[in-house]
């Protein structure tokens, strides 16, 4: 029971310590929708080119240049249509995000660091 207890409290700890830094949510869909789950987060980069429909939850915002300044306290959801250049989907942020990119079935995805 002891150990069961132990291996447990150690999950736990590392999830926690896993999810701390995390600043948020972000989903890419192929037809260039964004919605983002933004944890803390005062500047969001838009991914694409803002192509309308921006609705923001959560906060009040200023969108400026492509960058999305935010105030608010806690989690703001970010919702937009964005122009994605063909083949490349290109994601500038500072913080630690989970991304998540949505593709047609017929599709690959490649990953590139600079």
């Amino acid at each position: 029971m002891l150990k069961f207890l132990l291996i447990t409290l150690i999950i736990l700890i590392s999830l926690t310590i896993l999810t701390k830094g995390d600043s948020g949510i972000i989903n890419i869909y192929y037809n260039g929708t964004i919605v983002a789950e933004l944890h803390n987060v005062s500047e969001f980069n838009l991914i694409g080119d803002y192509a309308g429909g921006l609705k923001v939850i959560g906060g009040e915002y200023n969108l400026s240049d492509g960058h999305l300044f935010l105030r608010g306290n806690g989690t703001v959801y970010v919702y937009y249509r964005a122009i994605l250049p063909k083949g490349v989907i290109q994601i500038q942020e500072n913080k630690n995000f989970t991304i998540n990119i949505y593709l047609p079935t017929n599709s690959t995805i490649t990953y590139v660091t600079p």
